[in-house]
């Protein structure tokens, strides 16, 4: 007989009607349980933790904030464990869950009893919606119930509204996944979620999209900016790409240069912004003093280039960074300016007559042409680097130089 059945009230709810005595210290949950089981939920609350139950750890986290503790009362007490589950039940079902039953003010989210939350082992309302579960009526019942209830936490009304950065409870090292990586599963389960989503979408639906993350920006702090900027900087700095996305990544720019799709185009706001943000952009010191030296001497290099066989730019890049050379990705840069003599030198071939890389004749899918502005006429390309891209890179098979 050490069971007992418990509630918390809200002390802050007060209710006077003409007719109907004074309403106070509403019930908000009502819980089973033995030993220190009825203050375990506040005591949660007030270490900085969280409850499974969503709506009740979101009601006891604003009456933390508030300054209002909530009255923890024994109902009965000394019951057997199965009439500890009845009465729970009983009570339950005479005050109603709050979005769940209809005129209900509870937060539980079962019915009581055994019945609670967490299962063990499968999920066995995995895959399922609210209409196989309850039926279309009360389903209809429960999404509009929770929707009142979402709307009620839109903008100002969320309690979280506003808080950024370090005044966030979950910003930093607070934060329970600080220092965490998600496991490899989770993370392509994401990405193929994403990709899917994405693949499915019509051109309108990604305009709208990009409307709202362009609105959404706009309310961003220049800090803010300066973070996510710095974030994403950091991320990509060491990452590599592979041919398939460099490819994408090489038609998508050249779409938005003004010669793809409609939707993807620049507008020329956005081209005068990125104009001036280059014009005026200055780099410190350091960095000009990276651009300006590299531990190898274009003479060294150019012999290295030599030796590995590198037959193109894009080859050269790509050898660049795989080997991690203390060299610039594009030698014809101020770096190595007073000896640059163009790529044909520095990858010592000849640059005249038929060997000329703009009159080299190549062999596409089995049949030659004399010239990549064929090959560039007959696959309606629009730049002639695309048809040396495909030449270069090891995706296309059957794109070759016909030596």
């Amino acid at each position: 007989m050490e069971y007992y059945v418990y509630a918390y009230l809200d002390p802050s709810f007060y209710y006077e009607s003409k007719f109907l005595p004074v309403v106070k210290n509403l019930p908000i949950y009502i819980g089973k349980g033995k030993n220190n089981r009825l203050t375990y939920h506040w005591k949660e609350i007030i270490s900085g933790g969280n409850l499974k139950n969503i709506q009740f750890n979101s009601k006891l986290k604003k009456m933390k904030e508030d300054g209002i503790d909530p009255i923890i009362i024994k109902i009965k007490e000394n019951l057997d464990s199965d009439s500890a589950n009845q009465l729970e039940k009983n009570i339950i079902s005479l005050l109603g869950r709050k979005y769940y039953d209809d005129n209900g003010i509870l937060l539980n989210v079962a019915k009581g009893g055994d019945g609670g939350i967490t299962w063990i082992g499968e999920n066995p309302f995995k895959g399922k919606t609210l209409e196989q579960l309850y039926g279309k009526e009360k389903s209809d019942k429960m999404k509009e119930s929770l929707s009142k209830y979402a709307s009620s936490r839109i903008g100002g009304l969320n309690h979280m509204f506003g808080i950024r950065g370090e005044d966030h409870p979950l910003y930093g090292e607070k934060s329970p996944l600080y220092g965490k990586e998600r496991p490899n599963n989770v993370n392509n389960k994401i990405s193929n979620t994403l990709k899917e989503k994405w693949k499915n979408m019509s051109e309108e639906d990604i305009l709208n999209l990009n409307s709202k993350i362009a609105k959404t920006k706009e309310n961003w702090t220049e800090d803010l900016r300066k973070e996510i900027g710095k974030k994403i900087s950091d991320k990509n700095r060491n990452r590599k790409f592979s041919e398939e996305h460099r490819e994408k990544l090489s038609i998508t720019n050249y779409k938005k240069n003004n010669k793809g799709s409609e939707s993807l185009k620049l507008k020329e706001e956005s081209k005068k912004k990125i104009s001036e943000f280059f014009k005026n952009r200055k780099f410190s010191e350091e960095h000009k003093e990276k651009l300006r030296k590299f531990k190898i001497s274009y003479e060294d290099l150019k012999c290295m280039v030599i030796e590995n066989s590198i037959k193109s730019k894009r080859e050269y890049q790509i050898w660049i960074k795989q080997n991690d050379i203390d060299a610039p990705l594009n030698p014809s840069a101020k770096s190595f300016h007073e000896k640059w003599k163009g790529w044909m030198s520095f990858l010592n071939k000849k640059s005249t007559g038929k060997d000329s890389p703009k009159s080299r004749k190549c062999l596409i899918e089995g049949i030659v042409y004399d010239s990549i502005k064929e090959v560039q006429e007959k696959y309606e390309m629009k730049n002639h680097n695309l048809v040396r891209y495909r030449i270069s890179s090891d995706k296309f098979k059957d794109w070759n130089w016909y030596e």
